[in-house]
Formats: structure tokens, sequence, C-alpha cells
């Protein structure tokens, strides 16, 4: 099971980083990994009820511990609830929801990361400095077309602790049938 997660986890982080701005990769740059291990929790019947990668940092003597890598939450039938792909640094980079049968009903899918931190401590203690945008997929099943489909596309843009959330609905046949769009602070 350490094989297949520890392959998983080099091929996700060999197309991980596109998402990163310049000022992003630099601030991270001097991060230095001291530990990562694999932490499982179990069900009672003794299937997986939740996985994910651990690992520290040390910064200046300093220790900060973060998940990386794919975390997977599990339902008690074995079926897959939740997988979350994260970075180095503990951001998400993506995210699936499913229900009991298998099926996927959200999606999360970050396409840019940057942080507005000016040294490494503010970084690792101060979420507040973090800005992203996020595009979010919401999934159902239509007995009319009888099959699953993006009912609800959204886009969530965080600068400087501001939100803007724009939201399409669709209809079974993919088209636009309303938007809206808004603002607030964190």
């Amino acid at each position: 099971m350490k094989q297949v997660i520890s392959l998983i986890f080099v091929l996700f982080l060999s197309n991980a980083y596109s998402q990163y701005t310049n000022n992003y990769t630099d601030l991270t740059k001097p991060l230095n990994k001291i530990e990562t291990e694999i932490d499982t929790i179990f069900y009672g019947n003794g299937k997986p009820r939740f996985i994910t990668v651990r690992t520290k940092f040390e910064i200046d003597n300093e220790v900060f511990k973060t998940n990386i890598g794919t975390k997977n939450v599990f339902y008690r039938n074995g079926e897959i609830a939740r997988k979350t792909e994260i970075d180095d640094f503990g951001n998400y980079l993506s995210e699936k929801l499913f229900d009991k049968n298998g099926n996927l009903t959200e999606e999360w899918i970050t396409r840019k990361i940057d942080n507005r931190a000016k040294n490494l401590t503010d970084f690792m203690n101060d979420k507040s400095f973090g800005d992203f945008i996020k595009e979010i997929n919401y999934y159902k099943y239509s007995n009319k077309i009888k099959k699953w489909y993006k009912y609800k596309e959204e886009t969530l843009i965080l600068t400087e602790s501001k939100f803007t959330e724009t939201w399409n609905l669709l209809n079974e046949d993919g088209k636009i049938i309303k938007t809206k769009t808004k603002s607030y602070a964190e």
C-alpha cells in the first residue's frame, strides 16, 4: 500500500506546480522538509477511513506540520468519499467528492496560488496572506437524460482577504440558464 501511495505522490508532484506564481515559488524555495509519513485510520470493519501524507518543515529551528500529497477519505462500505491533492505546502490543488455509489458530485480545481507574505515565518503562520483562484463544479443525476451532468459551475477568487464568487447554473445540455456574482470579505 505504501508503494502505491508513494508512486501516486511522485507522479502527482511532477504535474502539480503550474498553479504557482513566481512570487510563491521564490518564497517557498528555502523550506527544509525534515520528515514525511503516511497516516492511516481504519474503521472497525478493517477498511480504511482516512489516508494522508503528513510532513514537517523546519525554518529557523521552528517546526511546521502540514498534510501533503494525496488524501483519501472513505465511506464505511469502502467507496471513496473524497480525494484531495495537496501540494508540498498544504495548499489544496484539487478535490473530488463522491456519493456512496462512487458518483462524482463535486470537484474543486485550484487554478492559481499566490502568497503576499514577505518572509517564510509569515507564510507558515498566517494564512491571510494567501490568494487563489478555484473552479468548483457540481454534478447531479438527471432522470430526463438518464446520466450525471454538471449543473453548476463556480469560480472563487480570493485576493487580499476579499472573495469574488461567480456561479453559473446549467441545464442538462450544458447551457447557462442563470449567472450570479457576489463579493465579500473573508
